[in-house]
């Protein structure tokens, strides 16, 4: 609405900062100091110092994927990546930070009470529901999809942390879907759903809450109190 006519929903004010600001806060408080934003709409308006930015000059008529690809040259070694409007504690990324799978993925149990019902959401079927037994186990994203179904374990929150390997993994299914007509339009939740389908295990990270999508006002209301 009103809060974006001039600036990305990045750069709206939460409680005084920008929404990136926030977000880069969080990665340096927990270590991470190298950061890379790709921008799009009103590119020049996101403006934040210590960061490299990457310019999708074709957004309106493309993807996530698309726009990930722009950042081609920063998904080497370990590699976090998250949505420009997503908010998370920093708990969540120590964790992160502490995993050894090559792919691993944030994904929400609580998503029946999610702020996102009947919005876009990103459900996900997982091997395992959250629970105690599946502290101790590995568990693996089985799919994402766009309506909630009997078999939905969760919500992704749009956090994927890759290792050197992973990244190589996620470079090479890019290159290859960069070949075919789906490139232009491809969102990265049904890329995911690439990687599952090419053979690559996706891990996941349960968290119960403590994470915010930026959608609304009432969002934005809501990541003010939000620390």
């Amino acid at each position: 609405g009103e809060l974006t006519e001039e600036v990305p929903k990045c750069m709206v004010s939460i409680a005084g900062e920008p929404l990136l600001a926030r977000i880069a806060d969080t990665y340096r408080q927990s270590g991470v100091r190298e950061i890379h934003v790709v921008t799009g709409y009103a590119a020049k308006k996101v403006d934040l110092p210590a960061i490299h930015y990457f310019e999708n000059r074709e957004f309106a008529d493309t993807g996530e994927i698309y726009s990930l690809c722009q950042a081609r040259s920063a998904i080497a070694g370990n590699v976090i990546i998250s949505y420009g409007d997503v908010l998370f504690r920093k708990f969540i990324l120590h964790e992160l930070l502490d995993d050894k799978h090559d792919i691993t993925i944030v994904v929400d149990s609580r998503w029946e009470e999610s702020r996102n019902a009947g919005r876009a959401t990103d459900y996900v079927v997982c091997s395992e529901p959250h629970n105690r037994q599946s502290f101790y186990k590995q568990i693996r994203l089985v799919a994402v999809h766009e309506a909630a179904a009997s078999d939905t374990t969760g919500e992704w929150a749009g956090i994927l942390k890759l290792s050197a390997r992973g990244s190589q993994t996620v470079i090479r299914l890019m290159d290859e879907i960069s070949r075919g007509p789906e490139f232009r339009t491809l969102s990265l939740p049904l890329f995911l759903n690439r990687l599952i389908a090419s053979g690559a295990d996706v891990h996941v990270q349960y968290t119960r809450g403590h994470w915010i999508d930026v959608d609304t006002v009432d969002d934005v209301l809501a990541a003010s109190g939000f620390s």
